[in-house]
């Protein structure tokens, strides 16, 4: 488990979909996303259960604690995936960063400030 945080800007979400495990017979719903870093190809994070309903798209800056680094056999890459235990957190979102109203009201009430301010002091952690 990364304790992390693990802090990333969303370029891609994929739709929500769902996932039948043969074990329980349940049907898990699933969202894939993907994270802006140094590498081509951005790191794919996977939200299982209730964070596949996060909402979160292209431009958000996310934070991700008590994830799971694993191997994808089938696309052969590593990724991330949730857990019970995990946390997301939206830091900012592309709307509110970029000085226009976000899906939720006014860019000017203080918890978008807030989430501005975590999103610079998250970017200066990540550069040091």
């Amino acid at each position: 488990i990364v304790r992390g945080p693990l802090v990333g800007l969303v370029t891609h979400r994929e739709p929500t979909g769902a996932v039948h495990c043969k074990g329980s017979g349940e049907t898990v719903p699933r969202t894939q996303i993907t994270l802006a870093d140094d590498t081509r190809e951005g790191a794919r994070v996977v939200l299982w259960r209730t964070h596949a309903g996060v909402d979160v798209g292209p431009g958000d800056l996310v934070a991700f604690e008590s994830i799971r680094a694993r191997w994808n056999e089938w696309d052969e890459r590593a990724e991330a995936c949730t857990g019970w235990a995990s946390e997301v957190t939206v830091l900012a979102r592309a709307a509110d960063v970029l000085g226009r109203t976000s899906r939720r009201g006014a860019n000017s009430s203080p918890s978008v400030r807030r989430a501005r301010e975590e999103a610079v002091r998250a970017w200066a952690r990540r550069e040091r």
